[in-house]
């Protein structure tokens, strides 16, 4: 017992040493309020205007639209708390506790719509008759409550199991390394990279078929009754390919942070000097936490039918005027 002893108060010596050596970032309060209230107004004003419209009542936007719902807590229970007002949390221990098990588990949730978007417009494109035929809304809906359900059940292991909860003082980890580092590498292969595999994949397939299928076409030898898929749908396609883009986009953000972060929960010696190791987390999770706040607005900009819905909630009706094709609609009939 005192030999543990020992080596908790070793350690813990050595880690103020090495802390007090090194400079760590002031985390800007007016940054992260900005973030907050962009991501709260931006992802509310599309999510209440993809289910006001009728033209966009279909399962892909029900996806989309549980995606910008996400968003909306995201920032509105994460961000402005923990690190927008995190000095005026910190004093109530059980928020101080629970706020990082939300954050973690919107986060996970944002992965997962991530992934099912992908997974969707992958279905759409391969198996475009049948996809018509047997993607109906109920089924959709139940996904997005299976997908709630599973990330906040997830997220909240710790405390249900090895971590204790104390309604006295804020706890982040447990005593249990072990536990802790199964928990960190759960949340690594199953929170991020199961999903960033799946989208990359789904993409790269998509993209494969598209313009595989464009330079078959060309082919005077290729037959008119050879079509496995059926890729002249314009419209599927043109969607598949901005969902890609939005999709490249989600990974650059959130990778560099995913690894940082892991890497920082497992405790291994990091590649470079601990001093950029803070400098890479403090960036990094800047710029992963902004994606949230960022993804309505490369919707609006992106997808022709979303924007036209949120200027008709926005009162801006005349912006519709402008004769703009559209043909960056996101259509799953």
């Amino acid at each position: 017992m005192s030999s543990n002893t020992n080596v908790t108060l070793n350690e813990t010596e050595s880690i103020r040493n090495v802390t007090s050596t090194l400079k760590i970032q002031q985390e800007s309060t007016e940054a992260w309020t900005i973030i907050g209230v962009t991501g709260i107004i931006a992802n509310l004003v599309l999510f209440l205007s993809i289910i006001s419209s009728k033209s966009l009542r279909n399962p892909s936007h029900i996806i989309i639209a549980s995606s910008f719902l996400v968003g909306v807590l995201f920032n509105g229970l994460y961000i402005l708390p923990r690190w927008a007002a995190f000095q005026y949390f910190y004093q109530y221990p059980i928020i101080c506790t629970i706020l990082p098990l939300l954050g973690a588990a919107f986060l996970f949730n944002y992965n997962l719509h991530q992934c099912f978007i992908s997974m969707d417009r992958y279905f759409a494109v391969k198996w475009p008759v049948k996809y018509r035929r047997s993607m109906h809304k109920r089924l959709y809906l139940n996904i997005m409550l299976i997908l709630w359900g599973f990330s906040l059940l997830t997220a909240f292991i710790p405390v249900m199991t090895f971590r204790s909860f104390n309604s006295k003082r804020c706890v982040l980890h447990s005593g249990n390394r072990l536990a802790e580092r199964i928990n960190a590498y759960w949340q690594f292969f199953g929170w991020f990279f199961f999903p960033f595999i799946t989208i990359i994949f789904c993409y790269s397939q998509i993209f494969h078929m598209i313009f595989g299928k464009r330079r078959k076409a060309i082919v005077p030898n290729v037959t008119a009754s050879y079509r496995p898929m059926q890729l002249d749908n314009k419209k599927t396609i043109n969607a598949s390919i901005q969902m890609g883009i939005l999709a490249f986009i989600f990974i650059v953000m959130m990778l560099p942070y995913t690894c940082v972060f892991i890497v920082s929960e497992i405790r291994r010696v990091a590649p470079v000097s601990p001093q950029v190791f803070l400098d890479m987390v403090f960036i990094t999770r800047y710029l992963a936490f902004s994606y949230p706040a960022i993804n309505p607005l490369l919707y609006g900009y992106f997808v022709d039918s979303i924007r036209y819905a949120a200027f008709d909630r926005l009162n801006l009706k005349q912006c519709q005027k402008l004769d703009i094709p559209k043909t960056s609609q996101v259509n799953s009939a």
